[in-house]
């Protein structure tokens, strides 16, 4: 991420995010009116009130027929001061949401660039929490992956929430101020000083409440995460924990944590509620506080202004509170917007986001001395020659998934070489333009997309029946369709494994890695698949991690380690 994104606050964040959305006429000008229409009317409002006030001092309405007229002429002004207000304030809520939509979307992409990026760059088992890590007393810590996932979620709310509920709303509340203070000043200049510098006052003490509530918001959060975290186990491993008639334990820890997490957030809801309140709760003390000193004799005024200042001070209330809900929903973004901040990466452009067809030489791939950051292994030698199928094993834990993940770019190496056709690619990034690697990893994942869309992921011109037809593969086609969505939860384990086999046969990777590229297949469909790595001999050269015996039958080479 660049310094100046890394360095700016929120309110520079946002001033920055919405300049180019405001320039949009049909987003500026509804705002714009919105917040024009809903101040004015508010301002409409207290004066209507102020008229009616003033009316009932002087004895206009014990006049008769006159009285009732002013009345209901008042009445009417008053009900179009109502529906102007009203309406504005929905145009102006529906401007700000799009705003907010906006800045969230292009917010969230930056969010998971970052993540992309980190994991590009063989740091996302490393990332640094920096000053967010959890305190020594938090229940646990959530993981990396937990925290990114939070990210994408709830804090990019918060943020959204900032800009539509704070800084947008505190804009809409000046816009209602603003006209009633102009009134108030109409109606009793004197007065309205005095009121003024009160409020002033008492705002700079809830000024520092807020930025303690930002705090407490910070813990909140990451004790959410923890919660998060432990759902997301419970509910993803749900079979095994049934199994193993562990669902009281799970239930149990899901409840510690909901109980920590809920006993925080109901006091930051009392918190809140009453720095919320406390904004109007002190217009009333300010108003209490001008009209005593009235009484005493202080503060000289012609008394026919003094109930129409009261009446229009009194509808002050609703602006204010919302001013100081808008300062909380800013405080709470803030707290987010500072979580995100190590997440954060300028906008990617085209060339980053599609993927670019890299034409990588046929040449050996050479492991010199090379020094893993996890496993027992020691460094490991070893050299695959063009289109020769190694396979690898080794004892459980001694690093030989390691060893793909550090070739691959998501592990940093600790130490030694790796070069490929005489080219040096330790500490490149990861990724097919820097990396001439085909990966099929264990567990074998799925995008939330289509058969067509899986297969094709790392070569948009692909064609995925050809691929699948190399592995034996074609009946998925037939049984899965082309245009339906696939989910890994809708599939066994055996047709995750073939349609990551063929996702990684799919590309023009000269190397494909195959972790345990046989688990979770029948007899029948592992020699399938192991005679299709087969034929790739001479066409690809293949690195093949496996705990089975079987996969050494089609091997060049096997190679212990451990």
């Amino acid at each position: 991420m660049h310094g100046a994104a890394r360095d700016s606050g929120l309110f520079v964040f946002y001033a920055r995010a919405t300049k180019t959305v405001l320039r949009r006429p049909s987003v500026a000008a509804p705002l714009l009116l919105g917040w024009l229409m809903h101040g004015l009317g508010h301002a409409a409002i207290a004066l209507a009130a102020a008229a009616c006030a003033r009316s009932l001092l002087s004895g206009a309405l014990s006049s008769g027929a006159a009285g009732a007229a002013s009345a209901f002429w008042l009445s009417l002004l008053g009900l179009a001061a109502i529906s102007a207000k009203v309406c504005g304030g929905a145009w102006a809520a529906h401007a700000q949401a799009k705003v907010a939509g906006d800045l969230g979307g292009g917010l969230r992409l930056r969010v998971l660039d970052g993540w992309l990026g980190a994991v590009s760059r063989g740091q996302a088992r490393h990332f640094d929490h920096g000053p967010d890590r959890l305190p020594s007393d938090a229940a646990s810590e959530a993981s990396t992956s937990t925290r990114a996932l939070a990210a994408l979620t709830s804090d990019v709310r918060e943020v959204e929430l900032g800009l539509t509920a704070g800084l947008l709303g505190s804009v809409r509340a000046a816009a209602q101020l603003a006209p009633l203070l102009a009134l108030l000043a109409w109606l009793a200049p004197n007065l309205s000083l005095y009121a003024v510098l009160a409020l002033s006052v008492f705002g700079w003490g809830l000024g520092r409440a807020r930025r303690a509530l930002k705090r407490a918001h910070a813990l909140s959060a990451r004790q959410a995460d923890a919660l998060l975290e432990a759902a997301d186990d419970a509910v993803r491993h749900a079979d095994l924990w049934a199994t193993y008639g562990a669902g009281g334990v799970v239930r149990a820890q899901i409840q510690q944590l909901n109980a920590a997490f809920t006993q925080r957030a109901s006091r930051l809801e009392l918190w809140g509620a009453g720095v919320s309140g406390a904004s109007e709760w002190l217009a009333g003390l300010a108003l209490v506080l001008v009209l005593g000193l009235v009484r005493a004799g202080v503060i000289a005024t012609p008394d026919a202004s003094i109930v129409p200042f009261a009446v229009a001070f009194f509808m002050a209330y609703r602006p204010l509170r919302e001013l100081g809900d808008a300062r909380l929903a800013f405080a709470r973004a803030d707290a987010s917007f500072s979580r995100l901040r190590p997440w954060l990466r300028e906008p990617a452009t085209e060339s980053d986001v599609a993927p670019r067809a890299v034409a990588w030489p046929v040449g050996p791939l050479v492991v010199d001395a090379l020094t893993l950051a996890h496993g027992s292994l020691a460094p490991v030698t070893l050299t695959l020659a063009p289109g020769e199928i190694v396979v690898v094993r080794g004892p459980t834990g001694v690093g030989k998934t390691t060893l793909l993940r550090t070739l691959l770019g998501l592990e940093a190496e600790v130490g030694g070489s790796v070069h490929y056709a005489g080219n040096s690619i330790a500490g490149a990034p990861a990724g097919p333009r820097t990396r001439p690697f085909a990966w099929v990893p264990q567990d074998a994942p799925l995008l939330r997309a289509t058969l067509a869309q899986n297969v094709a992921l790392g070569d948009p011109d692909a064609i995925p029946a050809d691929a699948l037809a190399a592995i034996g593969a074609s009946r998925l086609e037939h049984d899965l369709g082309t245009s339906r969505l696939v989910t890994e939860r809708a599939l066994s384990g055996g047709e995750r494994q073939w349609i990551s086999l063929a996702r990684a046969l799919a590309t023009r990777q000269p190397v494909l890695l195959l972790d345990e590229p046989t688990s979770g297949l029948d007899p029948d469909s592992q020699r399938m698949v192991l005679s299709a790595i087969a034929r790739l001999r001479g066409r690809r050269s293949v690195l093949l991690i496996t705990h089975r015996s079987e996969p050494s039958e089609i091997a060049d080479r096997v190679v212990v380690l451990g």
